[in-house]
């Protein structure tokens, strides 16, 4: 099982849901009873669902990329919706 932690702006987040990494298609998948977000590495996408409303948007990327550190891989995006906010993912692996 991974570990996951979420920052923005380099301060810790608390998650919620349920999150899942796919990693032969770099898909980070955050899960919740009222929504779904797609942060897709490879095709540079983000995909926001609201399940009540059965209603799925595209949010705009402005900037995307991964790395690899010892035992750890890190995901840096910055969307549209928040172009002043760094937000980044590290998954223990």
């Amino acid at each position: 099982m991974n570990k996951f932690e979420f920052y923005k702006d380099n301060k810790k987040m608390d998650l919620d849901g349920t999150i899942t990494f796919n990693h032969d298609e770099l898909k980070i998948i955050k899960d919740t009873s009222d929504y779904t977000i797609m942060l897709d590495f490879q095709k540079k996408q983000c995909q926001f669902t609201l399940k009540n409303h059965k209603l799925s948007l595209n949010i705009n990327v402005i900037n995307m990329n991964y790395f690899q550190e010892e035992n750890c891989l890190i995901f840096n995006y910055i969307l549209e919706t928040e172009p002043e906010v760094k937000n980044t993912i590290k998954i223990m692996i």
